[in-house]
């Protein structure tokens, strides 16, 4: 908000005019609504927790408050982590109750890896929710494109502000050969965010929305990502 007090008091120094009052009204009053919208757009109960945990998890947490977003939001967060450094919260999962049911009959895509066993075993309350959360969780079924890649070479293109605008059957031949000869997902939906190129190659390498901004990737890179592109 600086550059709107220090327009109005150098005002003179730019300007032979003298700054009537309908403008200093006008300007006065901009002033007051953004003042007014940076204090909505702030949390009420004090919770800076906004990460990706909230997301997929905050319907299995009761009385918990989501963060509310926006750039203003957004904004304050960044100066105030910079300023005071940040530490995620924890967040305590309530895996459903009900057991999973498996058809023998069928092949799950799923690893031989024992949640269950993992949970019982660890002392660290975060993983233990953890591990409890996802041994609830059914695994998707395999179906005829399970594997169809399997043996062949992988190349994978992050188009940095690409839009699908300049795919053209005339104009950009090889751009439409790329986007139609294949796989098309006409409805794909991809999340804003904040950030930087290292936000968006994050994302296309781990599958997860970056919490951090320009950090997440630093914060992620010496975790174990056995499961991810990037390994």
């Amino acid at each position: 908000f600086i550059p709107i007090p220090l327009n109005i008091i150098l005002h003179k120094f730019r300007d032979t005019n003298i700054l009537n009052i309908k403008e200093l009204v006008i300007k006065g009053l901009t002033l007051i609504i953004l003042f007014i919208l940076t204090l909505l757009s702030l949390n009420i109960d004090g919770n800076d927790i906004y990460s990706a945990n909230n997301l997929y998890f905050h319907k299995h947490v009761p009385n918990q408050t989501a963060q509310k977003f926006g750039i203003l939001t957004t904004l304050r967060l960044d100066l105030k982590r910079i300023i005071f450094n940040f530490e995620e919260d924890s967040i305590n999962v309530i895996a459903p109750s009900d057991e999973v049911e498996i058809d023998n009959t069928k092949k799950y895509n799923k690893t031989d890896i024992d949640f269950n066993e993992l949970a019982q075993n660890e002392t660290n309350d975060p993983y233990k929710q953890m591990n409890e959360y996802i041994a609830s969780l059914a695994p998707s079924s395999q179906n005829d494109y399970t594997g169809i890649f399997k043996g062949k070479n992988l190349i994978m293109i992050c188009a940095e502000a690409f839009s699908d605008a300049v795919i053209s059957k005339e104009l950009t031949a090889s751009l439409y050969r790329l986007s139609r000869k294949g796989f098309y997902f006409s409805d794909y939906y991809q999340l804003t965010w904040g950030g930087s190129t290292s936000t968006g190659e994050f994302s296309f390498l781990f599958g997860l929305v970056p919490t951090n901004g320009i950090q997440t990737i630093l914060d992620t890179a010496a975790n174990n990502n056995y499961f991810t592109v990037g390994n």
